[in-house]
């Protein structure tokens, strides 16, 4: 085939021209890595490592103080809120959403008026939706 002659790409012969650069590029020696090399490449992907570690303790930290934000909050303005995680089945002030979330979905499960067929079950799916939907706001 002549060189000045273009291929369309996506035709056959660009994908065969494809095919064989990339196996003579598998071919073809790599240069080795001088030990300088590769201890600043190491440098580097440690560098990497402790600055996304770094920054995961930084948003866990954000997370908790927010957390503990909200539960001061509570604490503070809502007094139905144990009336509340007592619907849940809870009894401390300092549950945290998870566990909230766990609790509702356990009682949620069990209280469906799909699932349970009792004549309250109807209400305290109710009463679960309105404790679960007040105590997750915020």
């Amino acid at each position: 085939m002549p060189k000045n002659r273009k291929i369309r790409v996506g035709s056959k012969k660009w994908a065969e021209q494809k095919e064989r650069d990339i196996a003579e590029a598998k071919q073809r020696p790599r240069r080795k890595e001088t030990p300088e090399e590769k201890q600043k490449r190491e440098r580097g992907e440690r560098k990497e490592w402790w600055r996304k570690k770094k920054e995961e303790q930084e948003r866990n930290k954000e997370q908790r103080e927010k957390e503990e934000r909200r539960e001061r909050e509570w604490k503070e303005k809502d007094p139905l809120r144990l009336h509340y995680l007592s619907i849940l089945g809870l009894t401390k002030l300092q549950d945290s959403l998870l566990e909230i979330k766990s609790a509702f979905r356990r009682l949620a499960l069990q209280f469906h008026p799909d699932k349970n067929k009792s004549v309250d079950a109807e209400g305290k799916m109710k009463s679960l939706n309105e404790a679960y939907e007040i105590l997750t706001m915020g």
